[in-house]
């Protein structure tokens, strides 16, 4: 009579085999991060700095090793820089937020760079060991000023426009911009105006008192065309432009 057979042992499976060491996967993290890192110690020496720091400073990594961070400043940010490291060190007392700081940082062909940045310390023995997450924000800041210039420009057309323009939010049509030829044709100011709607400023009208409103704003509006907002229907925004009159 033959042996039964024995089961074929399964040998455990080791989830760790494969699995990345704390300073593999340190390096795989830095090598791999849109942003630079940058660690330095007490004397601003640049002790490891990651890939993304060569697309930001133009420098390749074993140029910035080993060298000092102001590198990678203005030259009028030098001195303040190390000023601030020795007045932490000697007190340890921050005197900015190290959360996020906006900063300019000088790229190898000497152009300056708009970065943001976060700081962080280590403290290993008696060393201080300090990194920095740095990002590039100069597409963020053209972004903003292209904006910037577009709501000047906005404003200014708005404003100096001899016609009634307003702006009032949805669905409660409460008026949130007024310009000048609105309140010289309504004889309302702006701060009377802000926050609240047409109806309650009583410029609602229907039947007889229709002919009498229109007549009394073109009356205003005899040099110039005016433009405005009737209000005729609270379901919709009707526009009428009056022709100089006599």
């Amino acid at each position: 009579m033959s042996k039964p057979r024995n089961p074929k042992t399964t040998r455990p499976v080791d989830s760790h085999k494969d699995s990345l060491q704390p300073a593999q996967l340190f390096r795989v993290v830095a090598e791999t991060a849109t942003d630079a890192i940058t660690t330095i110690d007490e004397r601003s020496t640049i002790l490891f700095v990651n890939k993304a720091a060569e697309r930001i400073f133009g420098y390749p990594v074993s140029g910035m090793m080993g060298r000092e961070l102001t590198m990678l400043m203005p030259n009028y940010l030098r001195e303040t820089h190390r000023r601030g490291v020795e007045r932490y060190l000697q007190t340890g007392k921050k005197h900015i937020s190290w959360t996020v700081l906006k900063l300019t940082g000088l790229h190898r062909t000497g152009k300056e760079i708009p970065l943001e940045v976060s700081l962080g310390e280590h403290v290993h023995g008696k060393r201080r060991i300090f990194t920095g997450i740095v990002r590039d924000i100069s597409e963020r800041e053209q972004s903003e000023a292209l904006l910037r210039q577009s709501e000047e420009k906005y404003a200014k057309m708005v404003h100096s426009s001899p016609d009634a323009i307003t702006l009032r939010s949805l669905p409660d049509r409460r008026y949130l911009e007024v310009n000048e030829g609105f309140t010289r044709l309504t004889g309302y100011s702006a701060e009377e105006v802000l926050g609240k709607t047409p109806a309650e400023l009583n410029l609602w009208w229907s039947g007889s008192r229709t002919g009498q409103r229109c007549r009394s704003w073109r009356q205003k509006a005899r040099s110039q065309e005016k433009s405005f907002d009737s209000g005729l229907s609270p379901a919709r925004s009707v526009t009428a432009r009056f022709l100089p009159y006599e």
